[in-house]
């Protein structure tokens, strides 16, 4: 109470006021190989030698691209030009025998790849294209293939299990595309260099909260029945800690939750979209780096 500032995110910008959506990460494990051959025909990359970086002279912040012919910077090729040409041919991590499982790990930023001799080895973010984030849940629900509430990483499976004409246009929505780098056994590290700890280490916009900051979230995980569906939700809430990032998680109002690894963690993550409460607990002696009105003091403290 003496040394501490409690606050509450303003939420949604559309929306219930003060509400939060939650939503979960995890870290998956995928079979690969070090060499290409059917299955295994679909590449993680690791950082192009090609890839440039420089201070965007606006925002100071770092920008991703490449030098063109006449040494001009120029923006990164994009996922349809990366996949579609094999413009990054001979750059290659390892390969997966499934599209969608290699599109997963750009979204998760990091997980383990099971070889064919059952070495299993942690692969990390390594850098990205630089191009901006499009969801493919979200265009999923704009074709009105599926309702918001029906998308999961399960159902979208599912659909381009049935549907594999459709899997190559729909992931080229998203022009974002991750390069990675072989990982220790410590676990995934989250955007301020912190090993992530399931259950507690959160992505939020650290334009908009504070990183160092303690964080305390309400909101709602899913229970499992024995045969690993989910049977029911159950209200939780936690002391967590900002310690990661997410090119989709932008604004006062999205939490993203690391989950683990294993089924309950893929399950959860893979269906977690769960209004929540969302408070920070900052010292006083700080000078809080906020946009106006992302953050509401909380003055009656139970």
């Amino acid at each position: 109470r003496e040394r501490f500032s409690i606050y509450q995110a303003r939420g949604k910008a559309r929306g219930k006021k003060d509400t939060i959506l939650l939503t979960g990460y995890y870290e998956p494990v995928f079979e690969g190989s070090l060499v290409a051959g059917p299955p295994f025909v679909y590449p993680l990359y690791g950082i192009p030698e090609r890839l440039a970086r420089r201070k965007n002279p606006a925002t100071g912040k770092t920008q991703f691209g490449r030098k063109d012919e006449k040494g001009n910077f120029v923006s990164f090729w994009s996922r349809k030009e990366i996949d579609g040409t094999g413009v990054l041919r001979g750059e290659e991590l390892v390969y997966l025998k499934d599209p969608l499982d290699a599109y997963l790990l750009h979204i998760q930023g990091s997980g383990r790849v099971k070889l064919q001799d059952g070495t299993i080895r942690s692969i990390h973010y390594g850098a990205s294209n630089g191009r901006g984030y499009k969801s493919l849940g979200k265009l999923f629900v704009d074709k009105k293939i599926m309702k918001l509430k029906e998308v999961s990483i399960p159902s979208i499976r599912a659909y381009f299990n049935t549907h594999p004409e459709d899997i190559t246009h729909m992931l080229n929505h998203n022009p974002r595309y991750i390069f990675f780098k072989w990982g220790d056994d410590k676990g995934p590290r989250g955007s301020t260099g912190e090993i992530l700890t399931p259950g507690r280490s959160i992505a939020i916009d650290h334009d908009t909260f504070p990183a160092g900051a303690i964080g305390y979230l309400v909101s709602k995980k899913p229970v499992l029945d024995k045969s690993g569906s989910i049977e029911s939700w159950i209200t939780f809430s936690r002391i967590v800690f900002p310690q990661d990032s997410g090119s989709a998680i932008k604004g006062p109002g999205r939490v993203d939750l690391f989950m683990g690894n294993g089924q309950y963690a893929e399950t959860a993550a893979s269906h977690m979209k769960e209004e929540g409460k969302f408070y920070l607990l900052i010292q006083n002696s700080w000078e809080l780096p906020q946009k106006s009105g992302t953050l509401s003091l909380i003055t009656d403290i139970d």
